[in-house]
């Protein structure tokens, strides 16, 4: 114990020079936080679609600073072009000081009514530390063609654009004043095949169309069960890639794609909010959905490999990477064989 009364000041000299912080400048509008250099892209999978199918919009900032940090920014649509919830991805690397990497926003858009959509330029603004000023870029302007898909309307009500009103006025045509000229059908052609076949043939398609309308009204619908749907094929794209990184010998993104497969799927086949999404929770869950606990301690045992190896990337050789991908596509497998006698 120290005597209070006995205690002498003294100075301690700084082993470490001062450190310098200086405040941004004012921002623009627009700017999120982004600091640092980066580079700003937009694209989406199609350019023209039937109204009710699916688009897929992704917006990706890309560079060194703050990445994880920054927020994307969100385009601008018409009402009556349907948008989720953005599932976000980043791929984050280190290089001594420096930080590095990517974030990517994919939106799932659905254009309800026939007609030219237009997404307008996306903007992201960011402070260049080596210019010392404000940045920003901007995305291209997508053009879309929308035409006549599943009418989406009820009651007989439907969304419509502005562009569409203004073309009710061209949408009438000039009526004939005579009828034209008249001819005898040939009465033969009645008892033919053709004119059976031709006759089966409308109510045929119509029932088709009618069973094809329905179940893409569910799928769509409910876009959780689209995703439970799609969470194996999902998963199996990123183990593929993650395989590709693999042979290439990029240990550490092989690593973050396999815990990435891991994590996407059963966000997805569980129905767990990323931000709430724990290996303890996703064990719980899939025990409690009939999974036996030998394929939850497995799949357990892959998330916590796959992250341990994520921060020491030395630490394992190619043939436990290799054993950890076989491992991970084993899991998911038994994951979906259990799921799937559930359902």
């Amino acid at each position: 114990m120290i005597d209070p009364s006995t205690a002498w000041p003294s100075l301690v000299p700084r082993s470490t020079p001062p450190l310098s912080i200086e405040a941004l400048p004012p921002s623009p509008a627009g700017f999120s936080g982004a600091v640092g250099k980066f580079s700003f892209s937009a694209s989406i999978d199609k350019r023209s679609a039937k109204a009710g199918d699916a688009i897929t919009l992704r917006l990706s900032v890309a560079g060194t600073g703050n990445v994880k940090l920054l927020s994307l920014p969100k385009p601008t649509l018409t009402l009556d072009v349907e948008s989720y919830d953005p599932k976000l991805s980043e791929e984050i690397s280190r290089d001594g000081g420096i930080i590095k990497g990517k974030k990517t926003a994919e939106y799932i858009l659905i254009p309800r009514n026939p007609g030219q959509r237009t997404i307008d330029p996306v903007s992201f603004s960011y402070f260049d530390l080596d210019k010392k000023q404000y940045m920003s870029a901007s995305s291209a302007r997508f053009d879309i063609d929308i035409t006549a898909g599943r009418d989406f309307s009820a009651g007989g009500g439907s969304l419509v654009s502005k562009e569409d009103v203004r073309m009710l006025g061209e949408d009438i045509r000039f009526l004939k004043l005579s009828s034209g000229e008249f001819r005898n059908r040939d009465e033969s052609s009645a008892g033919s095949v053709w004119f059976f076949g031709a006759m089966a043939l409308p109510p045929m398609m119509f029932v088709g169309a009618l069973l094809y309308r329905k179940r893409m009204e569910r799928i769509y619908g409910d876009m959780p069960r689209l995703l439970f749907q799609r969470a194996g094929s999902e998963a199996a794209k990123r183990l593929k890639n993650a395989s590709t990184l693999l042979a290439q010998g990029n240990t550490e993104s092989y690593h973050s794609e396999v815990s990435r497969a891991l994590t996407g799927y059963l966000v997805h086949k569980l129905q767990i909010p990323p931000a709430a999404f724990s290996t303890d929770e996703a064990v719980m869950k899939l025990e409690q959905r009939g999974v036996s606990v030998e394929t939850a301690a497995k799949l357990r045992a892959c998330m916590e490999r796959a992250e341990f190896a994520r921060f020491a990337p030395g630490a394992d050789s190619k043939t436990t990477r290799q054993d950890l991908l076989q491992a991970a596509k084993q899991v998911i497998n038994q994951i979906e064989s259990s799921l799937s006698g559930k359902s």
